[in-house]
């Protein structure tokens, strides 16, 4: 029989590891009420404390995370999220040192520079978000990861040779979710792809997703788009198609890092209404244009759940758990006019 675990305890709650630990360790911070049913329910599941875990929790645990992004929008969800979890964690010995790095400002070589100068005897574990997966991040991480540096990926899985952890989105449902939209809503007319940067892992998902699933619908794909995080280039791409298939084209899937740019592109040059879009983040502009019927449907990947469940997780991995898996994928959500006022309060209140 498996052992369990207060991760047991929190999933079977619906409350985070942190607030079970500190019920079972009387700490502050946890109501009454709230202290007594994690006790109880600890019981009931046959919980005992893992030694060398509580051990090992009285060291501090020193985390660099590295923010290397292009949407600030999107990663700054990344980022409050990590900072939600760190500020449930911070009375179990553990730092978290936080460096964000702009890609309009700062490329990889930056990041790896970085990355090359940590150093086993002052840093427990690495967590990053990279907006690229190139071979030189992969390389750089696989030295930590040789070192013996657990590294935690966020929103990608960064392809590395050695075994490292991740959470990431299930890209390949979120592309699936939308050519399935598309396929209700386009009447049998064409559809442009706008396929982001090829250098993102979690792209490389979707796309993947979306291409299997229009294909077993018999969807035509009659134009991809790399944008490589450029939306100007993506919408002049997109005009000089439909400059010649204005007719038969009938919708549009933006799987982009700058989807909702993209989105605010077409709309300043009167198209967003013309056609049937579903895109992939929910940015301001989505959101609005979602809200007023001038586009259907958004996948909402949740960045702000993905950057507090890679902080937890790594927490857990250097507190001793030893049954932590490798990957963790967060479920996509499909956003319509219904429910876009729901998930922007979400998004905006750093809901879980």
């Amino acid at each position: 029989m498996e052992r369990v675990t207060i991760y047991d305890i929190a999933e079977k709650l619906k409350v985070s590891p942190a607030t079970v630990t500190r019920a079972l360790n009387n700490l502050p911070k946890v109501g009454t009420e709230k202290r007594n049913l994690i006790i109880k329910t600890a019981e009931e599941m046959g919980y005992t404390p893992n030694r060398a875990a509580t051990s090992l929790s009285r060291k501090q645990i020193r985390i660099e995370s590295f923010i290397y992004g292009a949407v600030a929008e999107f990663y700054q969800d990344i980022i409050d999220g990590i900072n939600v979890a760190y500020e449930e964690l911070k009375d179990f010995n553990l730092k978290v040192n936080m460096h964000v790095m702009d890609k309009s400002n700062c490329d990889e070589d930056m990041l790896c520079e970085c990355l090359a100068s940590i150093k086993q005897t002052e840093t427990s574990a690495v967590l990053i978000y990279s907006v690229s997966d190139t071979e030189i991040i992969a390389r750089a991480l696989d030295r930590l990861i040789l070192a013996e540096i657990p590294v935690m990926v966020v929103n990608s899985d960064v392809s590395t040779v050695r075994p490292h952890y991740d959470v990431r989105p299930d890209g390949e449902m979120a592309g699936r979710m939308a050519a399935e939209i598309l396929d209700w809503v386009t009447s049998g007319k064409n559809i442009c792809f706008f396929m982001g940067d090829r250098d993102t892992g979690i792209l490389r998902h979707n796309n993947f997703g979306f291409l299997k699933e229009a294909e077993e619908r018999k969807l035509n794909i009659a134009a991809r788009f790399y944008d490589n995080g450029d939306a100007e280039k993506a919408l002049q791409y997109f005009e000089e198609f439909i400059a010649t298939d204005s007719q038969n084209t009938g919708g549009i899937y933006i799987n982009s890092a700058v989807s909702n740019s993209i989105c605010r592109g077409l709309f300043e040059r009167g198209l967003l209404q013309k056609y049937r879009i579903v895109a992939s983040d929910l940015g301001k502009d989505i959101v609005e244009y979602i809200s007023n019927g001038q586009m259907d449907a958004t996948i909402f990947q949740n960045p702000f759940k993905q950057g507090y469940e890679s902080l937890m997780r790594l927490y857990a991995v250097m507190s001793g758990f030893k049954d932590v898996e490798l990957a963790k994928q967060v479920k996509p959500v499909i956003i319509c006019k219904s429910n876009v006022e729901y998930y922007a309060q979400y998004a905006k209140n750093n809901s879980l």
